[in-house]
Formats: structure tokens, sequence, C-alpha cells
């Protein structure tokens, strides 16, 4: 089954918010967890999935994804200009 990229990412992220790691224990999650059921709009992706996808599309690339979200949530807050985000990136 193919699964959308953008709902395995936010099973991911959320996964991490709640320290959960490793793929058995999300694809364990996807089918207990409610909060996790409706990130995947009730799509159980299997823990070999979510290891294909951590490792194959994602690889190097969710560093840049936290620090967008970790930016984001920043100048959301009023905490950091986004003047000095664009300074920070390019650091």
């Amino acid at each position: 089954m193919v699964y959308h990229s953008k709902m395995l990412l936010k099973v991911l992220v959320y996964g991490y918010l709640c320290n959960i790691y490793s793929s058995r224990n999300l694809q364990q999650a996807l089918k207990e967890n409610v909060h996790f059921m409706w990130l995947s709009a009730m799509n159980r992706p299997d823990h070999n999935t979510l290891s294909r996808f951590r490792s194959g599309r994602l690889k190097g690339e969710l560093t840049k994804i936290f620090a967008q979200i970790v930016i984001s949530y920043l100048e959301k807050e009023g905490l950091v200009a986004c003047k000095q985000s664009l300074q920070m990136g390019l650091k």
C-alpha cells in the first residue's frame, strides 16, 4: 500500500515529540493511540514502511525539517524575527 509522505512525516515527528523512536513502537502507537490514529487518518503503515521512509526519503532532511519547525514556532511566538532566523540559517 502507498502512504502519503506528509502523513508519514506527521507520524514520525509526533512520535519524536512523544519520545517514540522505534519503528515497531510507532506501529504499535498507530494501533492503540488515538492521537496517532487521527494523524494517520486511520492508516496503519507497518514498521518496515516507517523505517524505509525515515532512512530513505528523510535521510539528511530531518534536521532541516526540525529547524524549520522550530524557527516557525519561535517566529509565531515573537521570540525571533524573520530576518534573524534567515541570518541564523546562513551562518
